[in-house]
């Protein structure tokens, strides 16, 4: 009995080969976009590590800013002079 799929062994071959190559520029394209997700990354990461930053500065100069207005009003009271923080 003939089976109308089968092929020679070079047929095969040169299937196999053309399958081969066409994975190869599936698995380069993957590989780019591997190091585009790569880039991407790092630059988010980098972003919210500047966030965070700026988040634990900003929340340090907020303490610091009521220490001083607490030793302002303090201070003021003291010297018996009318301050007010609304101004």
């Amino acid at each position: 009995m003939h089976n109308a799929f089968a092929m020679s062994e070079d047929q095969f071959l040169k299937l196999f080969k053309y399958i081969e190559k066409r994975f190869d520029v599936v698995d380069k394209k993957f590989e780019n976009n591997d190091a585009r997700f790569d880039q991407v990354m790092s630059a988010l990461d980098s972003i919210l590590k500047q966030n965070e930053t700026s988040e634990q500065e900003r929340l340090i100069s907020n303490h610091q800013l009521d220490c001083h207005e607490q030793w302002i009003e303090k201070t003021a009271a003291q010297l018996r002079v009318k301050y007010d923080s609304a101004s």
